[in-house]
């Protein structure tokens, strides 16, 4: 289990993915394996395997953390999984992490009182963007929804 998915509200990220009726440890599976695909290098490789949609054919074979896919790139048949370098934000993604653009969501979208949603993109990805939505739970800030952008 990556350390990020202590903030990450399951019972939120189940109810984006309701038709698919998934269960709190799927839920927490799609939401590593989500993260995950961001830190793959060969980013036409996840898209190869679904994109990381849960009902696409070859969705069970994207690594669920970071570790794992480098344990994946070290066998000969998946070398592919390669993950970029991981060091600190300024050096991967598009914007310095201290000025990354947010935006207060309106009241009541997404589903929420009060939202902030946060949207960036890594160096080897340049055309697609990581949204986050984000909401105050419990005197804590909790990832709520998880959206790929194609920017």
């Amino acid at each position: 289990m990556i350390k990020s998915i202590g903030y990450v509200d399951l019972a939120e990220i189940r109810q984006e993915w309701a038709p698919l009726n998934m269960s709190n440890d799927s839920a927490a599976k799609w939401t590593e394996r989500f993260l995950t695909t961001w830190l793959i290098a060969d980013h036409g490789l996840v898209n190869k395997f679904g994109h990381c949609f849960p009902a696409a054919p070859g969705y069970q074979w994207l690594p669920e953390n970071p570790d794992q896919a480098d344990r994946l790139y070290s066998q000969e048949d998946w070398a592919q999984f390669e993950t970029i370098p991981r060091t600190t934000l300024d050096k991967t993604i598009t914007y310095n992490p201290h000025s990354v653009p947010t935006s207060d969501a309106p009241s009541g979208a997404f589903g929420f009182r009060k939202s902030v949603v946060i949207m960036f993109s890594f160096l080897h990805t340049p055309h697609d963007g990581l949204l986050i939505v984000m909401t105050r739970k419990q005197r804590t800030w909790k990832i709520v929804r998880l959206f790929w952008v194609v920017t």
